[in-house]
C-alpha cells in the first residue's frame, strides 16, 4: 500500500472535483460561477471581515450576477460558513492514511500532520483562507454559530481515536483530550503566527519540500508528548 500524500499548494489543489473545494459539485471546473464566487469570497471577506465584506463586490470580482450567491449559497451567511468547511475537506482528505492501525505511530502521525499542514502553501489562496480564520477570531462575525465545531469534529475524533489505541481505551478521557489538543498545536501554531514565522524563520514554510521537513519533525514531537503520556499514567 502506498501511504504517501504529498504537499501541494492549495491554489493547485482547488478544483471543485476534488482538494479543498470538492463539496462545489462533481465535475465542477474553475469556469463555474460556485467555484468562482468561493475564491472570490475569500479575498473579499479576509480583507473585509463578514461584515464589511458587500455581496455585490463578491459578485463582481466573480463576474457573476447579483443573484448569484443566493442561488448557489442561500445567503451570505451561508457562503462565509462554507469557507470555513473547506480547508477541512482537504485536511481529512490528504490525513486519511492515519486512520490505518496497521501502520506504526510515527507514519500515522506523520498523515495527521500532513493533512493539518496541506493547507499552509504559500499560495495567495492559502494566505487568504489564514487571514480569514484569524479576522474571525479577533473579529467574531456572530454566523458561524457550531459550524467550525462542526468542521473540526471529525478531525479531532480521528486523532482522539488514534490515541484511544496507543492507551487502550475505550473513549478518551480529560487527559487523553488534553493530549490531543497538546498535539494539535504543534500545527495550528503555524496558522496562529504566520508572519510572525515567515520573519523569524522563513524556511521553514517556504516550499512543499520544507513542509515536508516539518511534518517528519511534528510527528517526532507528537510521539514525544505520547510517551510522555504513557510515563504520566504508568507513574500513576
Amino acid at each position: 500500500m502506498n501511504a504517501t500524500v504529498p504537499f501541494h499548494d492549495l491554489a493547485a489543489s482547488v478544483a471543485p472535483a476534488s482538494g479543498p473545494f470538492a463539496g462545489l459539485g462533481a465535475g465542477a471546473t474553475r469556469d463555474d460561477t460556485r467555484y468562482r464566487l468561493v475564491r472570490a469570497a475569500i479575498g473579499v471577506f479576509a480583507k473585509q471581515g463578514y461584515h464589511g465584506a458587500s455581496t455585490r463586490e463578491i459578485c463582481e470580482r466573480a463576474g457573476a450576477n447579483s443573484a448569484a450567491i443566493h442561488y448557489h449559497f442561500g445567503d451570505k451567511a451561508a457562503l462565509y460558513q462554507a469557507l470555513f468547511q473547506l480547508p477541512m475537506q482537504q485536511i481529512l482528505e490528504v490525513s486519511r492514511w492515519m486512520d490505518d492501525a496497521a501502520l506504526p505511530r510515527t507514519d500515522r502521525l506523520r498523515h495527521f500532520y500532513r493533512g493539518m499542514l496541506s493547507v499552509l502553501g504559500c499560495d495567495e489562496v492559502s494566505r487568504q483562507l489564514m487571514l480569514l480564520h484569524a479576522r474571525e477570531q479577533v473579529e467574531p462575525s456572530g454566523v458561524l454559530g457550531s459550524t467550525q465545531t462542526q468542521a473540526i469534529r471529525p478531525y479531532h475524533d480521528r486523532l482522539t481515536l488514534l490515541l484511544c489505541r496507543e492507551f487502550k481505551l475505550t473513549a478518551p478521557d480529560e487527559a487523553l483530550h488534553a493530549l490531543a489538543f497538546a498535539m494539535v498545536g504543534l500545527g495550528t501554531i503555524y496558522f496562529l503566527v504566520r508572519p510572525e514565522v515567515e520573519a523569524f524563520a522563513p524556511g521553514l514554510l517556504a516550499t512543499p519540500e520544507a513542509r515536508e521537513v516539518l511534518v517528519e519533525r511534528s510527528a517526532l514531537f507528537g510521539a514525544a508528548l505520547i510517551e510522555a503520556e504513557q510515563r504520566r499514567r504508568g507513574a500513576l
